[in-house]
């Protein structure tokens, strides 16, 4: 009998086994390597075309000009362009992963919409950012860039640490049985080569039941969701090499999530993106915030499916 999840695993399977490149966006200053080696082993053990994205930020006038008004002259001449490029290609041939194809375009604009509007051209498999490091306003500045890409993208998002090791060996997802995890779940999984972990963890908030059954519902509730976990994992296409694993954890999500990443030495912790606009906007520290901001280590965000995508889905 087919679960009901493995028509949606399939089509993600899928998705992520197309032509699609990989995405590298970096900062002009201070570029943060990390990503562009992330990005040019992700293309070489996929193999797909790495396009590598670096954004001259406009002043917000430039960018809102009303129609019709003069066109306002570029804000950064060529030749920066032409040096941010250079510095790109040569950290390109250091990082040992020049296997390869890579286009470099150096834009101008709002590095968030973008970004976010390349990925789309593109049809990204990807997006790779790196993570803000350097002091408290830089790392708030920089973080609310990156989460203002997850908010925009269509396409998985990958958050870079600066001391990510390569290859990724131990991955794990934050497991909810929405599309959106699912769809982190497939990605995770391809991102693995022989001898990689993946674990599919769900985590139960405490709930607080009292009757006479209460003891043997709780029980029921918890063989389902790990059976229902198992399914999944079994449902995920098979790669050689690769071992998908299920844990059941309780209480608060990041704090469990991170603490058992930390425990467990991963490389990489994939969680779904849930579009609430709005709300992030106003609950500031909302989960994929604070997971970003306190993993230690990778943090693939997979967005939701939206409009004909969905459908396909279903």
């Amino acid at each position: 009998m087919t679960h009901p999840g493995e028509s949606v695993l399939a089509c993600y399977a899928a998705e992520e086994g197309g032509t699609y490149p990989i995405l590298a966006a970096l900062k002009p200053t201070d570029p943060n390597y990390a990503v562009l080696e992330t990005a040019q082993w992700l293309a070489e053990h996929e193999h797909r075309e790495l396009h590598v994205v670096s954004v001259l930020q406009t002043a917000p006038l430039i960018s809102s000009v009303a129609a019709g008004a003069p066109t306002l002259p570029p804000f950064h001449d060529e030749e920066e362009r032409r040096a941010v490029k250079r510095d790109i290609r040569a950290a390109y041939q250091r990082a040992g992963h020049a296997g390869s194809r890579i286009r470099v375009d150096v834009l101008e604009g709002s590095a968030p919409a973008t970004v976010a509007d390349v990925a789309r051209d593109d049809e990204a498999r990807m997006v790779v950012v790196g993570k803000g490091t350097k002091g408290l306003l830089s790392h708030l500045l920089y973080g609310e860039q990156v989460m203002e890409i997850i908010r925009e993208s269509q396409t998985p998002v990958l958050v870079v640490p600066p001391n990510l090791s390569l290859p990724i060996e131990r991955a794990m997802v934050a497991f909810d049985f929405s599309l959106a995890s699912i769809r982190a779940a497939v990605t995770a999984h391809e991102m693995l080569g022989i001898g990689g972990r993946l674990t599919l963890v769900h985590v139960a908030t405490p709930r607080r039941v009292t009757g006479k059954h209460s003891e043997w519902w709780l029980r029921t509730i918890e063989r389902r969701t790990r059976e229902t976990l198992g399914e999944f994992a079994r449902a995920i296409p098979h790669r050689a090499g690769v071992t998908v694993e299920i844990e059941k954890l309780h209480g608060e999500a990041v704090d469990v999530l991170t603490a058992y990443a930390q425990s467990q030495g991963m490389d990489l912790l994939a969680c779904g993106w849930h579009e609430h606009a709005l709300l992030e906007r106003l609950f500031v520290t909302s989960s994929t915030v604070e997971l970003l901001h306190r993993a230690q280590c990778a943090v693939l965000v997979a967005p939701e499916p939206r409009g004909s995508e969905s459908d396909a889905a279903n």
